[in-house]
């Protein structure tokens, strides 16, 4: 278990390098930016050109409305990485971001700018597989309730 404090974009760096096969995001707010910026850092990598990408938020009008959540990130995703499958949960709060069963990172930081490089966040990194498989698991069950979101 690894303890970070902000900025916490070099924690979830650590976890898009360890992603093989699968990368899982949770965050209800999500921006374009990173969205980009996720992408170009599994296709920086052979390894991870075939990695699924699964992506958990929750599309609120007053998110949308307000930009915290951008669709055009969504987009992003759909377009960048073919593999995507884009799950809208209701009431969805977690921020979570999960490589294979290698490595987690359970923080209080969206998917933005100001969560990665900005505000005052705090995360725990998990590398420790059984933990890894438990919070994988239990966001697979989130998403379950979740509906998915055509491409279109």
């Amino acid at each position: 278990m690894i303890l970070y404090s902000r900025p916490l974009r070099n924690a979830l760096v650590e976890v898009l390098r360890s992603a093989r096969e699968e990368l899982l995001i949770a965050a209800p707010y999500i921006k374009e930016c990173e969205a980009k910026w996720v992408c170009d850092e599994l296709a920086a990598r052979a390894s991870s050109n075939g990695c699924r990408l699964k992506v958990l938020t929750d599309i609120r009008s007053d998110s949308v409305l307000g930009g915290s959540l951008e669709l055009e990130a969504l987009a992003v995703f759909g377009q960048r990485r073919s593999s995507a499958q884009l799950v809208s949960l209701p009431r969805l709060h977690a921020k979570v971001y999960v490589a294979d069963d290698r490595r987690a990172l359970v923080s209080s930081s969206n998917l933005t700018p100001s969560g990665l490089d900005f505000n005052f966040e705090y995360g725990v990194g998990l590398d420790e597989s059984a933990l890894v498989r438990q919070v994988k698991g239990d966001l697979e069950a989130y998403a379950q309730l979740g509906s998915v979101l055509s491409k279109a």
